[in-house]
């Protein structure tokens, strides 16, 4: 399987630690995504896309990621109904704020 990456995950380290043993170099192949550009969350030390059709971020198709791979990413990342039920009512909140002197 193969992903595309953008934050944290572009570390080599971060990513062995993650998935539990460390890929080779060749599985990390240069790439963009159009049409987004990268932010960093508030408060937080990792970055989100953002769309953005004038942007684009550079990062990594990683390749080579086995099924176990994509479940301890997957932990990793986050569980969207845990989030949904733990933070999305604040999070919406927070969003609303923000763009609402738009």
């Amino acid at each position: 399987m193969r992903f595309f990456f953008y934050g944290t995950l572009l570390d080599r380290d971060v990513m062995a630690l993650v998935i539990g043993r460390r890929l080779p170099a060749a599985a990390f192949a240069p790439a963009i995504l159009p049409g987004h550009v990268r932010r960093r969350v508030k408060g937080a030390s990792y970055p989100i896309a953002v769309r953005d059709t004038h942007g684009e971020i550079h990062g990594m198709v990683v390749g080579g990621l086995s099924v176990r791979d994509v479940a301890r990413l997957s932990a990793y990342e986050w569980d969207l109904a845990l989030w949904q039920r733990r933070d999305k009512r604040a999070f919406v909140r927070r969003l609303r704020r923000a763009l609402s002197g738009r």
